[in-house]
């Protein structure tokens, strides 16, 4: 449903363009996405080995 939304609005560009409009909100956006995203990185990882 999120995902539907923003690709209604234009996904990464309309991402962009809220970066450059309120970068305040972007940044905590990015704070509660990159933890998540960095732990699913580091768990492939080490299903690889």
């Amino acid at each position: 449903m999120i995902l539907g939304a923003l690709s209604a609005l234009g996904g990464q560009r309309w991402l962009e363009e809220q970066a450059g409009k309120n970068p305040v909100a972007f940044m905590t956006l990015l704070g509660k996405v990159l933890p998540t995203f960095r732990a699913r990185m580091e768990e492939q990882s080490s299903s690889r080995l």
